[in-house]
C-alpha cells in the first residue's frame, strides 16, 4: 500500500484503486484491464455483447463531456443507437436493454463492472455509473471521438440538472450551440445566473440579441446585477438608452462601480447633461470625469480642473476610493492643459499618478532627459514605483550603462528590464546573468516571476513544471517551451486537465500550422479555444 501511494501521483490507475469503495487494491487492479477487455472486446456477433458495448459507450462518452451524475435507463436506452449498427438497431429484441444491462453490469474477477447501479431506495434503480478505470482509460482512447447526435439530444432530455451548465460550456466547447443553448435555458430556469449568462452570450456571439434580452429580462427582474448589467449593454446597443437606464439605476444608486460607469456613459450618449452636472455635483466620480471632458470641449478647462481636483483630493465617498479613482484622470488633464510645474509638484508629494503623467507628458515631448531626471529624482528618495518607471524608460531608449549602473547599486527592477533588454539584443548569457541579480528581494511573488523566466531562458523545464504548480506566469513560460521542442502530447495532457496557457498554446500552434484535422479534434476533446480558432482559419 505504501508503494501504491508513492506510484499513485503518476499513474492514474493505481489512484483510482486506491480510491475505489468496497474493493482490494490486488482486485481492482487486476480488474481494471478486464473492464477494458470486457468493452473493448465485445463480441460483435453476440447481440448481448453488442447492446451492452453500446450503453457502456454511451455512459463513458457522456461523463467524458461532463455528466457527473449517475446515467438514468432513459438516457442510456435513448443514446444507445448512436453507438448500434443500423442493422443491429433492427434486429434488437423488445428486451435488447436488459440484455445489454446484464452484460455491462458482470462483475470482473469479483471488483468492479463496467456499469454500476446506484440505488433510489430499496429494490429501485436510479442509475448507472461507469467504472473509474474505465474512464480513465475512455478519456484516453475516445479523447478526440464526436458524440453522436443523438447521444447529445439524449443528453439534453435526460440529464441531471446539476449538470446542465457544465454540459452547455462542454458543448460550447465542441461546436454543439444548439445543444449548449438547451442546457443553459434549463440551468437559468432552475435559477443559475451564471447558467443565463452563459445563454445570452452565447445567443449573442450567434446574432441572435432578440433571443437573448428575455433572459436577461427574466433574471434582471428577480434581482441579477450581472443579468441587468448585460441587459442594460444590449439595449444601448439597440438604441434603447432609456430602458437601458432604467435596468440600471437602481444598482447605480446602490453604488455599484460597473452600473455608475453604464449609467453615466448612457447618460452622455444621451445628452442628459444636466443629470451629469447634478451627479458629479453629488459625489459622482464617473459622472464627474464625464462632465470634466465636456467642460474641456467647451473651451473652460479651470472649471475641469477645479472640479476634479475636489475628487482626487477628497478620499473616499460611499463604497469608492476617489482618491486613487480620479487622481489619474486629474493628472491627465493637467497634463493634457500641459500644466507642468503643478505636475512636477504633486510628483515631488508623493503622487504617483502625477508622476506617470508627468513621465508621458516629457517624453511625448521628446524630453527623454528630463523624464529620465524626474524619475531618478524620486526612485532615489525611496519610491518603488518611480524605480520600476524608470527602468522602463531606460530599457525603452537602450539605456544599457543606466541600467547595469543601478543594478549594481542593487535595484532589483533595472537589473530585470536590463535582462530584458540584453535578450532583444541577442546576448542572453548576459541577459541571463543580469536576471540572477534581480532575485532575491523581499517580493516573493516578483521572485517566483523572475526564476520561472530564468528557466524558460535557461530550458530547464522540469524547474518550470514546478514553479507552474504555484504560478500562472510560469504556465505560459512552460506552454511556450513545451511548443518550441514540438512537446505536443503533454501540451494535450495539460490541456486535458484544465491548463489555459497550454490549451491556448496548442491550438495557436495548429491554426498557425494550418492543421484542420488536429483542430477539429481538439474541438471534438473539448479544448478551450479550438472551436473559435478552426471557425477562423475556415472562414480564412
Amino acid at each position: 500500500m505504501r508503494r501504491a501511494e508513492q506510484l499513485a501521483d503518476t499513474d492514474p490507475r493505481i489512484r483510482v484503486a486506491l480510491q475505489t469503495a468496497n474493493a482490494r487494491l490486488a482486485q481492482v487492479l487486476a480488474a481494471g484491464p478486464e473492464l477494458v477487455r470486457w468493452w473493448q472486446n465485445a463480441d460483435s456477433s453476440s447481440p448481448p455483447q453488442c447492446y451492452g458495448n453500446a450503453i457502456i459507450t454511451a455512459a463513458l462518452d457522456a461523463r467524458r463531456v461532463g455528466a457527473q451524475a449517475p446515467l438514468t435507463a432513459k438516457y442510456l436506452q435513448a443514446a444507445a443507437p448512436g453507438y448500434m449498427s443500423s442493422a443491429v438497431q433492427a434486429t434488437a429484441p423488445g428486451d435488447w436493454f436488459a440484455q445489454a444491462i446484464a452484460y455491462a453490469s458482470t462483475r470482473l474477477r469479483g471488483a468492479t463492472a463496467c456499469l454500476t447501479p446506484t440505488a433510489a431506495g430499496i429494490g429501485r434503480t436510479a442509475g448507472w455509473k461507469s467504472a473509474d478505470y474505465l474512464h480513465q482509460h475512455a478519456l484516453q482512447t475516445r479523447r478526440t471521438h464526436p458524440l453522436p447526435a443523438v447521444a447529445w439530444r439524449a443528453l439534453v432530455d435526460h440529464h441531471h440538472p446539476d449538470d446542465a451548465r457544465r454540459l452547455g460550456r462542454s458543448a460550447e466547447l465542441r461546436g454543439q450551440p444548439g445543444a449548449a443553448a438547451d442546457f443553459y435555458r434549463r440551468a437559468a430556469g432552475d435559477g443559475s445566473d451564471g447558467a443565463a449568462m452563459d445563454l445570452a452570450y452565447l445567443l449573442k456571439k450567434q446574432g441572435r440579441q432578440d433571443e437573448a434580452i428575455p433572459v436577461l429580462q427574466r433574471h434582471a427582474k428577480v434581482g441579477s446585477r450581472s443579468a441587468a448589467l448585460q441587459l442594460a449593454h444590449l439595449l444601448a446597443k439597440r438604441g434603447q438608452a432609456t430602458e437601458a437606464i432604467t435596468a440600471i439605476l437602481p444598482y447605480a444608486d446602490a453604488g455599484d462601480v460597473m452600473a455608475l460607469m453604464d449609467l453615466n456613459a448612457q447618460l452622455l450618449e444621451e445628452g442628459r447633461l444636466d443629470e451629469l452636472r447634478r451627479r458629479a455635483d453629488a459625489w459622482d466620480p464617473f459622472a464627474a470625469r464625464h462632465v470634466a471632458d465636456l467642460l474641456v470641449f467647451e473651451g473652460r478647462p479651470d472649471e475641469a480642473v477645479a472640479l476634479l481636483r475636489r475628487y482626487a483630493d477628497g478620499g473616499s465617498v460611499g463604497n469608492y476610493d476617489v482618491d486613487t479613482m480620479l487622481a489619474a484622470e486629474f493628472a491627465d488633464l493637467l497634463a493634457f492643459l500641459g500644466r507642468v510645474e503643478e505636475l512636477r509638484e504633486r510628483a515631488s508629494d508623493g503622487d504617483g499618478y502625477a508622476l506617470r503623467s508627468l513621465e508621458r507628458l516629457l517624453v511625448g515631448r521628446g524630453e527623454i532627459g528630463q523624464a529620465i531626471a524626474v524619475l531618478q529624482q524620486r526612485a532615489d528618495a525611496g519610491d518603488a514605483t518611480a524605480a520600476t518607471s524608470l527602468a522602463s524608460l531606460l530599457a525603452k531608449h537602450d539605456g544599457v550603462d543606466e541600467l547595469r549602473a543601478r543594478a549594481e547599486d542593487g535595484d532589483a527592477s533595472a537589473a530585470e528590464h536590463l535582462a530584458h533588454l540584453l535578450a532583444r539584443q541577442g546576448k542572453k548569457a548576459e541577459a541571463i546573468a543580469a536576471l540572477r541579480t534581480s532575485i532575491g528581494g523581499s517580493d516573493a511573488d516578483t521572485d517566483d516571476h523572475r526564476l520561472s523566466l530564468l528557466a524558460f531562458w535557461e530550458g530547464r523545464i522540469e524547474d518550470l513544471r514546478q514553479y507552474a504548480l504555484r504560478r500562472g506566469s510560469a504556465g505560459a513560460l512552460l506552454a511556450t517551451l513545451l511548443a518550441e521542442r514540438d512537446a505536443y502530447d503533454e501540451l494535450r495532457q495539460r490541456a486535458d486537465a484544465g491548463d489555459i496557457d497550454a490549451a491556448r498554446v496548442l491550438v495557436d500552434l495548429l491554426a498557425d500550422q494550418g492543421r484542420v484535422d488536429a483542430l477539429e479534434a481538439e474541438v471534438n476533446a473539448g479544448t478551450p479555444h479550438a472551436f473559435d480558432r478552426l471557425r477562423q482559419l475556415r472562414l480564412g
